[in-house]
């Protein structure tokens, strides 16, 4: 029923938290890092309730995850200044559809690295794979206000609310709480306007790290 479809979203959700939790003291054979800038917009309304452990909104998640990387490493391949959306489009059976696109100015050896990082980040969650693909992405940042563009595929502009509180995040250890101004995706037979609902900011830190390190 509806009910249990939404416990297990959200109990997919809080798996994958832990997930990414873990990493950092996986025995994976392979030492990674990513650090930088971290925006998503989701199709919640504000505050976005499955950050707190609540239910989504719709009962549904469809969530574009943004990746601006100013330091990574990938064993000995640097990923420095790579951009990176991360689509999950989780339904009723608390699955995801996925799909990845990394910017063209990628290297084949960064663009692989970067494909293992997404399958341990998000492979157990991981129903259908659309695949990656090599894109121009665009990302600004002036003030409270992040933008990211992939040509006639995404458009995303997220403000910072600044009277609503910080809550922890997954790819960053707290996010910003921000509304997106424009949130539209059109892809893989896919269509979004979630502009008007809940967008996140916060820092890149992939393994989860104290925010100081």
């Amino acid at each position: 029923n509806s009910v249990m479809k939404k416990i297990t979203i959200a109990t997919t959700l809080a798996l994958c938290f832990l997930l990414v939790l873990s990493i950092g003291a996986s025995n994976a054979a392979t030492p990674w890092k990513v650090s930088g800038n971290y925006f998503e917009g989701c199709n919640c309304d504000i505050p976005c309730p499955c950050n707190v452990g609540g239910m989504p909104t719709q009962g549904f998640c469809r969530v574009m995850g943004n990746w601006h990387i100013v330091y990574g490493f990938y064993g000995d391949i640097k990923l420095d200044g790579i951009n990176i959306s991360l689509l999950l489009d989780i339904s009723g059976d608390g699955k995801a559809t996925v799909a990845t696109y990394i910017s063209d100015n990628a290297k084949p050896e960064q663009v692989e690295a970067i494909k293992n990082i997404v399958k341990m980040v998000v492979g157990p969650m991981t129903k259908k794979d659309l695949g990656t693909k090599l894109v121009p992405i665009t990302f600004g940042m002036s003030g409270d206000t992040y933008t990211w563009t992939i040509p006639n595929i995404l458009e995303m502009k997220s403000t910072l609310v600044r009277d609503m509180p910080d809550v922890p995040g997954i790819f960053a250890p707290f996010y910003n709480q921000a509304k997106s101004d424009v949130y539209k995706y059109k892809d893989y037979g896919l269509e979004w306007d979630f502009s008007g609902k809940n967008s996140g900011q916060g820092r890149l830190l992939l393994p989860p790290a104290k925010p100081s390190d």
